[in-house]
């Protein structure tokens, strides 16, 4: 979810509803299958998965905000969060990859 605050931070609003895919690390597939949680330490010493992992707002035109996340969506707004269009599927960008710039 992305906040933004008109006051220096004393208050803050929701501007998105969840921007990533929301996917449970666990099931996902590592070298071709799901893993037991024994076999791969997926959450060791790594952050949380389906975070928003860029974000860019333009400055050329209020309202414009990209926002990138860890599992492969990039989310823009282009009124300031009032709505957001997805892409999800980007020429030779493998589904999951991280958008991080």
């Amino acid at each position: 979810r992305l906040f933004r605050s008109d006051d220096r931070g004393d208050s803050w609003q929701m501007i998105s509803g969840q921007l990533s895919r929301g996917l449970d690390r666990d099931k996902l597939p590592v070298m071709g299958k799901i893993q037991s949680i024994d076999a791969v330490a997926k959450n060791a010493s790594t952050a949380f998965f389906g975070n928003a992992s860029a974000l860019a707002e333009s400055p050329k035109k209020e309202g414009l905000i990209y926002v990138g996340t860890d599992d492969g969506l990039i989310q823009i707004t282009e009124d300031g969060g009032k709505n957001w269009r997805k892409v999800e599927k980007l020429p030779d960008v493998p589904e999951l990859a991280d958008v991080s710039r």
